[in-house]
């Protein structure tokens, strides 16, 4: 239910299950950009400039509508 699925308790075991590997999945692929996010912002302060450019371009990219 926390992930957006009020009415998941009138949902059949096999959609319970398949939406939670769903929200795993998701969780996943944002801790995984957490993850990079961070390390690029290191790099970026710790003065590379190749790191600069990219988190830059990573942040553009992220930030887009």
């Amino acid at each position: 239910m926390e992930a957006g699925h009020s009415k998941a308790a009138r949902y059949p075991v096999w959609k319970v299950l398949l939406e939670a590997e769903i929200v795993v999945e998701r969780q996943d692929r944002q801790a995984a950009l957490a993850a990079s996010l961070n390390q690029m912002a290191v790099a970026s302060g710790m003065g590379s400039k190749k790191a600069t450019t990219a988190f830059g371009k990573r942040l553009k990219k992220l930030t887009r509508t």
